[in-house]
């Protein structure tokens, strides 16, 4: 056992790191909200330039306006929410590949925790859900963790960030209206805010590995968990540019999908 690791540090993040982010850390953990556009999805999607991407996004926009998104919205509390979408889904063909409840905490995880063990292995985050709204009324969720990871002991100077993505679910109503792409746009958005946080605090000399680790087995899943990526490595350059800090290596993005 390694004596010399320190079990009673804070966390790497704090509130100041998020200061002039949309993302906020507080005493809640992650809070996060804002409106998915017209604008977003053009701008996050302009990699794909091709006939088919435009279409899609004209689309959307004939179909309906803006969504909105928040983490953990403290009006609808989880034990709400389940009983919300379960209701949504009554009378559909039973899907036997997924549970509900297997998408989100209940309750919502309210804490940024941060755990170091004997072994040096240092990680820090949070359990969220993410719901997409049409109106006021919830209309899907992505369920994810962020973890922050580092061991002190065998590579000191590197840090990863992973983005596991835990369930994505729309209602049947409102499917191939693009909001499993407004989730993909805001959970994208919530971890470059964390990676804007990271590359503030994190000290001169460090590799930043961001992986986003995808076991959605849900239909159309994969395409939100590809999106998602492609929103984070897009930023990449970006962000080494905006930190301007030239000994932070920020590698290029991770993608693993599990089976």
């Amino acid at each position: 056992m390694n004596t010399s690791i320190q079990k009673d540090l804070p966390p790497l993040l704090n509130p100041r790191s998020f200061d002039g982010l949309t993302t906020q850390l507080t005493n809640l953990g992650l809070r996060h909200k804002e409106f998915i556009t017209e604008d977003d999805r053009e701008y996050e999607c302009c990699p794909l330039d091709n006939t088919y991407a435009i279409k899609r996004l004209r689309s959307i926009a004939s179909k309906r306006g803006d969504s909105f998104v928040c983490l953990n919205p403290s009006n609808y509390p989880a034990s709400d929410l389940l009983k919300h979408f379960a209701d949504a889904g009554h009378g559909d063909k039973p899907d036997t590949t997924f549970r509900l409840e297997h998408g989100f905490k209940q309750p919502y995880e309210q804490s940024w925790k941060r755990r170091i063990n004997e072994n040096g292995e240092d990680d820090e985050g949070q359990e969220l859900t993410l719901v997409i709204f049409e109106d006021d009324k919830p209309v899907g969720f992505q369920g994810f963790g962020v973890s922050i990871y580092k061991d002190d002991v065998e590579n000191p100077m590197k840090i990863s960030l992973t983005i596991n993505l835990n369930l994505v679910h729309v209602i049947k109503s409102h499917r191939k209206k693009g909001y499993g792409l407004d989730l993909a746009i805001g959970c994208g958005h919530i971890t470059n805010n964390i990676i804007s946080a990271l590359l503030k605090v994190v000290p001169d000399h460090t590799s930043l590995q961001v992986i986003v680790d995808s076991d959605l087995e849900t239909s159309g899943g994969e395409m939100v968990a590809e999106r998602i990526f492609d929103v984070i490595e897009s930023d990449r350059e970006h962000q080494i540019l905006k930190c301007n800090r030239p000994t932070i290596d920020l590698l290029p993005v991770e993608y693993e999908c599990g089976i």
